[in-house]
């Protein structure tokens, strides 16, 4: 990724731009989000994190909206499953990457 070599080479606002292009098309991409995490934290602008972080969080409870409701029928002999939703700490569906993210950012800003 080129974000990944913009960030080696210490060119954080060039590296925060491209990942900030990826997530705006992927918002639940959570190794690019904990990725800009770090580089804002770098580059003094942790103020930033929040709009993906709740960019995340909408499409985390689109996504698993709309997953609960393929309504695709089973064929015959196989039984329907539907899946078990996981309540987070706010009653929302939970997201193991969406929580560490929150937790990081948490993190940067001092915040136990």
């Amino acid at each position: 990724m080129l974000a990944e070599l913009m960030a080696l080479q210490d060119n954080h606002e060039s590296a925060i731009y491209y990942i900030q292009q990826l997530l705006d098309k992927k918002p639940t991409h959570y190794p690019a989000l904990v990725q800009l995490l770090g580089l804002l934290r770098r580059a003094g602008k942790l103020s930033d994190a929040d709009k993906y972080i709740k960019a995340a969080e909408a499409a985390a409870t689109s996504g698993a909206a709309a997953a609960g409701q393929s309504g695709a029928p089973a064929g015959p002999g196989v039984a329907a499953t539907a899946p078990v939703p996981q309540r987070g700490k706010a009653g929302g569906a939970a997201d193991g990457g969406l929580q560490y993210c929150q937790g990081l950012l948490q993190r940067y800003l001092n915040n136990p």
